[in-house]
């Protein structure tokens, strides 16, 4: 099975512990029906899935819904073709995990598609939840929830509201909506900045057009003054979190992220001494944004409630991305 550029090490480095929690019974001779099995979150989910199997007795069947399936080949992976908004599938499934969102890169349509994607998406997977007799529904929504913040928020903060203009956000909070009332029980997973291997026309993301610039020997450019300040995990750390998640019980809203807060300017900066390219390749912009200026989540609650951190280094997650090649080939 080709996977996004994952090791086995990304998987095997993870304390004992993590592995532990989700190799027994929750997944053991279970089915899971996956929405966007091809992007970022749906292809380390697939490589996490492949290293889970070999642990277990009876494998984590996996359904995976896609427009265009992949060449993947695995005796426990059918690839179901359709649209996340209108799909058909009759079989029983214990697990449903929906990671067919839209992302920030606004899809040929514009706005009104990427919620109309959203929002009809989320209805249809969560009456397929119910039709399929799932026993718990993962559903990726995002940070971008809680608006132009200012500081790591937990989940508990208040959602404060929406610039008119930020399509993505607003639609990530009516997915949310939906997502509370299904019938099927649903958390919600925010997720917040991940880096490696697996991102395909990306380049809207800042530290993906940092990485592959630096791939190709190009200047390291930041449009804005790289003052904004991220965090980054890495695909293997998000794919256990979902696993970990996925496995756990109760109705809950999650923050799925690093707590590693750094600029752009610096995250750039390290990317520039990682590649062995010299400082002065990083070019700042003028830009502030004012949108998304601190996006970094609390993430008190994963590490005290599911004993989940990020384990993998910014350093070693850029290095392994560096040498992944093109982005979404494997390593």
């Amino acid at each position: 099975m080709t996977d996004p550029g994952a090791r086995r090490s990304d998987f095997d480095a993870f304390p004992a512990i993590v592995w532990s929690g989700i190799r027994g019974g929750p997944f053991a001779g279970r089915t899971l029906f996956l929405t966007g099995a091809t992007g970022f979150a749906g292809t380390w989910l697939l490589a996490a899935i492949a290293r889970l199997n070999e642990r277990l007795a009876s494998p984590l069947m996996v359904r995976a819904l896609a427009r265009t399936p992949q060449r993947l080949d695995a005796p426990w992976l059918t690839w179901v073709r359709g649209d996340v908004r209108e799909f058909h599938d009759d079989a029983r499934a214990d697990y449903v995990l929906h990671a067919g969102l839209p992302s920030t890169s606004t899809p040929p349509g514009g706005d009104a598609v990427l919620r109309e994607t959203a929002v009809r998406g989320m209805e249809r997977v969560a009456d397929h939840a119910a039709a399929c007799g799932a026993r718990r529904l993962l559903v990726l929504s995002s940070g971008a929830v809680y608006g132009a913040a200012t500081m790591p928020l937990p989940e508990s903060a208040p959602l404060p509201a929406l610039d008119p203009g930020d399509t993505y956000a607003q639609a990530k909070r009516e997915v949310e909506v939906i997502a509370a009332a299904a019938a099927t029980e649903t958390a919600i997973a925010r997720l917040f900045t991940c880096i490696g291997p697996g991102y395909r026309a990306h380049g809207h993301l800042a530290h993906v057009a940092l990485i592959n610039a630096a791939r190709e020997g190009r200047p390291l450019v930041l449009r804005g003054d790289g003052r904004a300040v991220r965090s980054y995990l890495y695909g293997a750390d998000l794919a256990v979190w979902l696993l970990v998640l996925l496995a756990s019980t109760g109705r809950d809203v999650v923050n799925v992220g690093s707590d590693t807060a750094m600029t752009l300017e610096d995250f750039a900066r390290r990317v520039a001494r990682v590649a062995r390219m010299p400082l002065d390749s990083v070019q700042l912009g003028t830009e502030v944004d004012t949108r998304r200026r601190c996006f970094v989540p609390d993430i008190a609650r994963a590490r005290e409630v599911y004993r989940l951190a990020p384990w993998t280094t910014v350093d070693l997650a850029i290095g392994r991305s560096l040498a992944a090649g093109a982005p979404g080939a494997a390593a």
